[in-house]
């Protein structure tokens, strides 16, 4: 009995030591204390609400992961809505208690290592060109689909090829006496040393109809990290003349001890042909965020507008605070969003509050 309970333990350990599983879940609450929209010449002013926000992908309520020494899988699940066609008064009880949210499934992966510089992802799969930790949703270019990815990487060097179409499509399809249609193929490549990381982005889609390509490059210097990127892209899919276009970003961040601020802008001219002529794509966006840590709280002032170059003035501005207590971690500001309206001359007012326990 002694051996058999030895043989059991020394397998669990080498069990433990070869993979790793993990289970990790999150509540999240989302309200507003107060919203007062002067677009409305009545109702415009509500109080006291808590909820979820709507379809969060990219932030799973529970996500289960296992990783070995050369392979790995992982998917979540979030929250979204499922009757949005519901009155929220509706008090039927056979309708009423069923009222709020359903679980979708997101973040699909598996990936694995034949060997230590060769590296394969199948699933859900991602890349971009350098990005702002402001948000983490602003870059020049990327692309986040279902595909095969492959990866060689070694001393510094990488290199990325991908074939990404969307969940149960075919990259590759021909209908009957119709023509070949791919989806998109992606080709990444960086190197980082002493001198920072420079990277190289090339997204091909809808049968190589459009593209985009992009260089960057970034680095930390103490307690500074910047990073550029600049690119190009051709949009050859509509019926008339392609359209050239060309942008680039950049992004700025200072964290030390209890100070924090970044910056970021990116502009795009996405069709030369009509620059400076009425309807130009052309944009600059630009965000920053500043924050200080005091002991029981940060506090943080934030600014984001999509479009300095619009006629109008759109931008979100934000003063609050966050902390935590344990793991319940709480966010508290004053918003104020303006360019609303049918003339964009209207603005918007609300204390939105978050709250979330991850476990």
């Amino acid at each position: 009995m002694k051996k058999i309970v030895g043989i059991l333990a020394a397998a669990a350990v080498l069990a433990t030591s070869v993979f790793a599983a993990d289970v990790s879940a999150k509540v999240k609450l989302d309200g507003k204390l107060l919203n007062v929209d002067t677009t409305k010449e009545k109702d415009g002013v509500s109080a006291v609400s808590i909820g979820h926000a709507a379809h969060e992908a990219w932030n799973p309520v529970l996500k289960m992961a296992v990783s070995g020494d050369n392979y790995g899988a992982e998917v979540g699940f979030f929250i979204g809505k499922w009757d949005y066609n519901q009155p929220a008064d509706q008090h039927v009880f056979s309708e009423s208690w069923m009222h709020g949210y359903g679980i979708a499934s997101t973040g699909w992966k598996i990936w694995f290592k034949p060997i230590d510089v060769l590296k394969f992802d199948v699933g859900q799969i991602a890349e971009n060109t350098n990005q702002e930790s402001i948000d983490y949703d602003t870059r020049l270019f990327n692309y986040d689909e279902w595909g095969y990815k492959v990866g060689f990487s070694t001393n510094g060097f990488t290199l990325n090829v991908a074939f990404h179409q969307g969940a149960d499509a075919f990259w590759f399809s021909q209908a009957e006496n119709g023509d070949a249609i791919t989806k998109g193929l992606n080709v990444y490549a960086s190197y980082g040393a002493d001198f920072g990381t420079i990277l190289a982005f090339v997204d091909f889609n809808d049968t190589f109809r459009d593209i985009n390509a992009a260089v960057g490059y970034n680095n930390t210097f103490g307690d500074i990290r910047l990073f550029v990127d600049a690119g190009i892209a051709l949009d050859g899919t509509k019926d008339q003349k392609s359209a050239f276009g060309a942008g680039f970003d950049v992004g700025f961040k200072y964290a030390k001890d209890a100070l924090y601020f970044e910056a970021y802008a990116r502009w795009f001219e996405k069709n030369f042909e009509v620059l400076g002529k009425e309807g130009d794509p052309m944009y600059l966006y630009f965000k920053a965020k500043f924050s200080y840590k005091l002991d029981p709280c940060t506090l943080y002032v934030y600014f984001k507008d999509e479009n300095f170059m619009a006629k109008k003035f759109g931008a979100t501005i934000k003063a609050g605070a966050n902390g935590s207590v344990g793991s319940a971690s709480w966010d508290i500001c004053a918003q104020i969003d303006t360019g609303k309206g049918t003339n964009g001359d209207k603005l918007n007012f609300a204390i939105p509050v978050s709250f979330s326990v991850g476990f």
